[in-house]
This record gives C-alpha cells, structure tokens and sequence, in this order.
C-alpha cells in the first residue's frame, strides 16, 4: 500500500497536482513584506474572502513540520507565534520560545547565505518581534483574525517562498537528512526499506494525514509507534516500519493530496469510512467513473451507468470526461476509518478497473428485485442499502449511522465479489422487526444475501427478480399467504388504520403454528363483508396456497426462512399493487369469481 502511494505521488507530481519533495499546500492568507534591515514594511491580504470575512490562499510552501507538544518552527512561512512572537490565547513565554525556534531554524538553513533576501530574513529574526507592528497596519479586528492563520515572509509583495534562490538554501538543508542509496553518511545507522528495499536511514515519524473526516483535525498518523508494546529489537518510533525521510514524506502527500480531491475521494456513514481510490495512470477520471457507479449521482441517468459498468465488465473501453477508461488499468481502493490520533486501514484492494466493474455489475444483478410502480430508481445505492440497518429519520432528526465495520465489509463484498457480511443481514431483519414491513431494498438485500450465502432453507427458487408462482417453498408461500389475509383485510376495511402486518408480522415470520390459524379465523371474518364474487376469488387464491403448505402450519422458522417468509410477502404485496389495468381486469376476476395465477 506505502509503495503504491509513493508511486502515485511521483505520478502527481509530473501532473502538477502535488508540490515537490520539501513542500506542503498551506492555506496562508497574509504576507509580511520586509525591508533590507528586516523591519515589516506592509502586511499583505492574499486570496479570496470566506464566508466569516478571512483570507483564504493554498499555497506551496516549505513543508511543514509534524507538531505535538514539542515546539518546531517551519520555514518562511509560520503562523504568529513563530514568526512575530504573538500567540493567539496570550500565552507570551511560549510565544517568545517559539520565536527563538524559528529564528533559529532560519539561522541553520541561511547559514552560508550571502544574497539580499536571505540577509533581510536573518535581519527579521535579529530584530524584537514586531507584533505590534502588524496589530497597527491590520486593525484590531483583522489582527485577532489573523493570529489563527499563517503568515509568509515577503520581498517587494512576492512571497520568498517562491523565491528559487530560497527554495535552493531550502532544498539542500531539508535534503541533508536523507541517506537513501548504497553510500549512507558516516555513523548513519541504515535499515532496509519496507518501500524499495534499498538501505535507508529510517525517519522516525511521519508528517501526518489531513482530510479524513472525524478524524483529528490537526492530522492523524497512518503510521505510527508510540508505545513500548508495538516496539521491536530496540528500535524506536517509526523505525518499526522503517522507510526513508523521502517515502515518508511521499506516501503521505500522495494521501493528503487526494483527500482534498472530491473526485478521488467518498466518504461514507457521516465520516465512518472515507474512500480513496486512485488509477495506476493517476487520471482522476476513473476515480470519479468508479464513484459514481457504485453511489449513483445527481443528475447522471441510472442507465448510462449501468450501459458503462457493463461495458467495462466486458473488456470494453469507455469515454469519460474527454478520457479514454481502459478496463486493464490497474486500480487501488484504500478504506481508511478515523481512529483517535490514527487512521485505521478497514481495507486495501487492487485489481483491474474492469474486474471491479465486473463486481459492482454483479452486485446491481444479485439487488434486482420487482420494484413499486411509484420507485424509479432502478439501482439501490449504498447509502439507501445502509439506510435500511438503523431507524428512519423523524421528527427533522438525523439518521444515525450505520455499524461501521458493516460498512467496511458491505463496501469489500461490492468490490471484490465476496459474501455479504451476515451483520448487514442481521441489522435487517431487526428493522423488520421492528417496523413490520418489507419494502423494496430491505427485500433486495434479504435475496442478494441468500445469493451468496447458498441455503437450502432459502433456495435459490425463491431469490427472483419477481414473483416465482409456482414455488412450493413453504415459508415463502407463507409469507405469500400472509400478504393475501392483509389484501382480504384492506378489501374489507379500507380505511384501517393497524392492519395485521403492524399486529402480527414478526410472529408470524417465526412461529407460523401460533398465528396462522388466527389469522385465517380473521379472514373468515373479513370475507363475509365482501360481494360473492370476491369472496369465490379469495377462497379460491387462499386454497391454492393452503394446498402448497400442507395440512400444518411450521412451528418455528430459521433465520434463513423468514428470509423466504419476507421475500414471498413482498412479491406478493407488490402482485397487489400492479398497474391500473390489470388491477381493472382482477377486479372483473373478483366478481365472477375467477383466479388466474
């Protein structure tokens, strides 16, 4: 996974899309322009207003340290409390230390400097913080606003960061740690690393990653040692998984880069697995494809979707975005979960573009269920499959979030072809419980299941796409029995509030011999306040069902079989709800008496 990281990275880089090795994106919105004697001159506002009237502008900077509790300055660009020794909640001793850090690290880095603009920042940091200076030329509001943000070392309006000479001092200090190749510096102590395999000298700790939702806002490790327990022979921090500065800082740009990408990212279950995926190419494009496959999207037609997956499933290349998708393109999906200071891998996958197209046109097959005239959503996206394990959303209150890890194990089955996790299966069939009723993605997730959990309990003649009339699976003729008294309780009364689903469903499904006779007793009672006509049409459909059951009704259903139990009272109900015309042609049918199967 490191390595193919560190290989997007060098990818994204010749594209343009990630700043060099040494560098980090920063949101810096104010720049500090010095004079000659390092005295600030102007301060000045760079980018575009936000919403709460600050500054925004991402910018290449000199990379950024990793900070704990440990004071480390970086270099050129800093915020307050480094460059002018003010600190946002008043804390003047630590201020005054971490402006003594940062002038300190602009000593090591300019120490053979002899041009003008390196002069004027060692003259800055030779002088007494000049906090005051910028409180004056900013005004007490923006100056409260700026001592959260970054502030840039400037000459004549141009930040020194993009200064070539300053990147080169820059770029050899940041460089003259690195040993990576066969002549390491004397009394370096190499290790061999987990990324190329060559003799490095290990970084102990690694910049951290930023964008992955309920994670530390700060950034959180993906790599990480900090206990005596994870420590192996002695070896210390990050050395544990040793690898060299330059792979280091370069699987977690890569990362952070593509976190802040929208097309190469997902994120899932209110921030419970972000997802990013990535091409061999490094072409966002098929990122973007792969997303909204298996999501869906606004405004992007369900069949061109589907006419795309099977294309590519089939060897088949396909244009997208004015790119060409090759279905032999070499994929990765990495699932990362929030985890306190860390990130955790719920997975990492790789494989051909077309052979996960392969498997997300798969899943689309195994969910394809008869569908309500009213539902003209042809697929069921992820979200509204999760959406069926937690309680609906009422009274304007958030939904709760699924199980994580149901959804980390929903998302591999999808993209690997593997069994639907049984927890997916389970959460279900509490809802049911619950809610007494079985509506199109709950029905599709139950067949879907059974698919590739093969049963004998719920055979595969009960996991159609629509009604299979002709099956003698009892619980499914069960349920489809169960479905018919409630069609004879609406014929009855239609304007019931509780019906025997909202009485009896869950009973029914698992002990059939304690509800079935009083249920039939009740549609006796129902059938008598019905024409003669319907009440021969009712009698006529419960006989044929009652003929497939056999003369006792089961004691208990399995797990298995109530799956079978909700799919026929599904199809069943749906059977109940068909279009217009041919609920015209069944209501003839009711009055003379007629059942046509």
């Amino acid at each position: 996974m490191i390595g193919e990281l560190v290989r997007l990275y060098d990818r994204l880089v010749e594209a343009g899309q990630a700043p060099r090795y040494g560098y980090s994106v920063e949101n810096v919105p104010w720049g500090l322009d010095i004079a000659d004697d390092g005295a600030i001159t102007h301060v000045i506002p760079f980018g575009t207003l936000t919403k709460n009237k600050q500054f925004r502008r991402m910018m290449p900077v000199p990379a950024h340290a990793l900070r704990t509790v440990k004071i480390q300055a970086n270099f050129l660009c800093d915020n307050s409390s480094y460059l002018l020794g003010a600190d946002a909640n008043g804390a003047t001793d630590k201020a005054a230390k971490r402006f003594a850090a940062a002038a300190e690290l602009h000593r090591q880095v300019l120490a053979n400097a002899e041009d003008d603009e390196a002069r004027a920042v060692l003259a800055f940091f030779s002088r007494t913080p000049q906090a005051a200076v910028v409180e004056e030329k900013l005004g007490e509001g923006d100056w409260k606003k700026a001592l959260t943000g970054n502030f840039v070392l400037c000459r004549s309006g141009l930040p020194l960061s993009e200064n070539p000479t300053m990147q080169r001092y820059w770029d050899s200090w940041f460089s003259s740690g690195d040993e990576d190749g066969d002549d390491p510096a004397a009394g370096s102590e190499t290790m061999q690393s987990v990324v190329s395999g060559q003799a490095v000298v290990p970084a102990l700790t690694h910049p951290n990653i930023r964008g992955v939702r309920n994670a530390q806002s700060s950034g959180s490790a993906l790599v990480s040692f900090n206990a005596p327990a994870y420590l192996s022979y002695n070896k210390k921090q990050d050395q544990n998984a040793p690898m060299s500065k330059r792979e280091a800082f370069a699987y977690t740009t890569a990362l952070n880069t593509v976190l802040k990408d929208d097309q190469y990212t997902r994120t899932i279950n209110d921030g419970s697995l972000t997802i990013v995926s990535w091409a061999e190419s490094g072409q966002a494009e098929y990122s973007a494809e792969m997303n909204m496959c298996i999501e869906g999207a606004v405004g992007v037609d369900q069949q061109d979707l589907i006419a795309t997956v099977t294309a590519l499933s089939k060897g088949n290349p396909v244009d997208f975005n004015g790119v060409r998708l090759n279905p032999d393109e070499h994929f990765y999906i990495l699932g990362l979960a929030p985890n306190a200071a860390r990130l955790s891998v719920s997975f990492f996958l790789k494989d051909t573009y077309g052979s996960y197209m392969e498997h997300v046109r798969r899943h689309y097959e195994d969910l394809d269920i008869e569908r309500p005239k009213f539902d003209k959503r042809r697929d069921l996206p992820v979200w509204m499959l999760l959406a069926q394990t937690v309680p609906p959303a009422n009274g304007g209150k958030k939904r709760i979030p699924a199980s994580p890890h149901t959804v980390s194990d929903l998302f591999k089955a999808i993209l690997t072809g593997a069994p639907y996790p049984t927890a997916l299966l389970t959460a279900v069939e509490n809802r049911i419980g619950v809610e007494h009723d079985v509506p199109r993605a709950k029905a599709a997730i139950i067949k879907a299941y059974f698919l590739r959990h093969p049963n004998n309990q719920c055979p595969k003649e009960v996991l159609q796409v629509s009604i299979n009339k002709e099956s003698t699976n009892v619980p499914y003729v069960l349920g489809r029995l169960f479905a018919l008294y409630e069609d004879i309780q609406h014929a009855a009364n239609p304007d019931i509030k509780t019906t025997i689903a909202d009485r009896f469903f869950t009973n029914a499904s698992t002990m059939p011999a304690v509800v079935f006779p009083h249920l039939s007793d009740l549609a006796k009672k129902h059938l008598r306040k019905l024409s003669t006509g319907t009440q021969i049409y009712y009698t006529k459909r419960i006989a044929d069902l009652m003929i497939r059951i056999g003369e006792n009704f089961p004691t208990r259903l399995s797990l298995p079989e109530q799956g079978a139990f909700q799919l026929g009272y599904y199809f069943e109900t749906q059977e109940r709800y068909k279009g217009k015309n041919k609920d015209d042609n069944r209501e003839t049918n009711k009055e003379e008496g007629v059942v046509n199967e």
